[in-house]
């Protein structure tokens, strides 16, 4: 309602823009895949080239664990956040590039068909399962903060009040009902220290994230080299599956 209707050969021209925008950013993105897995091997060289028993031995040598954030591992996950939704973006451009390539439904020679199905479902499938995990790392830091607020260290306050009596003498006697009585309150902060179970607990905390990221830069690894395989190794299939003489992929005429 309210829409202004356009002709035929306009809806066609704007889908046939949509469709050439899809497959420059698509065949940019298969190009860039290697960048991307160097990049993403930087990063695990960088940040997480530790065995998860040195990590451990790293932080209980520390000793302070428990009373500050892991600034380092702070820094690398904003990193990683990065890479995986770098990742979402990719195959998200890489599966809309092939989606424009399904041809019209027809009642035969559908192999090409089903083979560019099936890619673009793993595409969809990678694309999810990245957003999931840069989702996921999000539960560290609540996990942590509540630990440290619940069972680590903090100041309190111990008030100490003292009392003094003072009575004036006249003529080297006390004076009757002449007594005055000063108070004062001395205050000092105290700071209680995390329990070793707690410094324990914060450790094995910032273990497991560390290992969850480091995870998570392997499995988007894994899922651009797949990726790359697999819209290069049906190519043929994906970009004209069925063989046809034409584009093979959709051309967007109402004629």
């Amino acid at each position: 309602r309210g829409r202004v209707p356009q002709s035929r050969d306009a809806e066609a021209a704007a889908m046939e823009g949509f469709m050439s925008t899809a497959t420059s950013s698509g065949e940019s993105v298969l190009g860039d895949i290697p960048a991307r897995i160097a990049a993403i091997d930087a990063e695990v060289q960088q940040s997480f080239s530790s065995t998860p028993a040195d990590y451990r031995t790293q932080l209980q040598a520390a000793g302070d664990v428990a009373k500050a954030s892991n600034g380092k591992l702070l820094e690398a996950t904003a990193n990683v956040h990065t890479l995986l939704m770098d990742a979402v973006d990719d195959f998200r451009s890489l599966e809309l590039w092939l989606t424009f390539r399904v041809p019209a439904i027809s009642d035969g020679n559908n192999f090409g068909v089903e083979v560019q199905d099936h890619v673009i479902a793993k595409l969809d499938a990678f694309k999810a399962k990245s957003l999931t995990d840069a989702e996921s790392l999000a539960a560290y830091t609540l996990a942590r903060a509540t630990a440290r607020e619940k069972f680590g260290s903090s100041e309190s306050v111990e008030k100490t009040r003292s009392a003094s009596t003072e009575k004036k003498e006249e003529g080297g006697k006390a004076a009757k009902d002449d007594a005055t009585t000063k108070e004062e309150t001395v205050e000092k902060k105290v700071e209680k220290l995390p329990m070793d179970d707690v410094v324990a607990h914060v450790v094995e905390l910032d273990v497991k994230h560390y290992c969850a990221c480091r995870a998570a830069l392997h499995e988007v690894a894994k899922r651009y080299i797949q990726a790359h395989l697999l819209v290069n190794n049906n190519k043929d299939k994906c970009m004209n599956p069925r063989g046809d003489s034409s584009s093979g992929g959709r051309t967007f005429t109402m004629y």
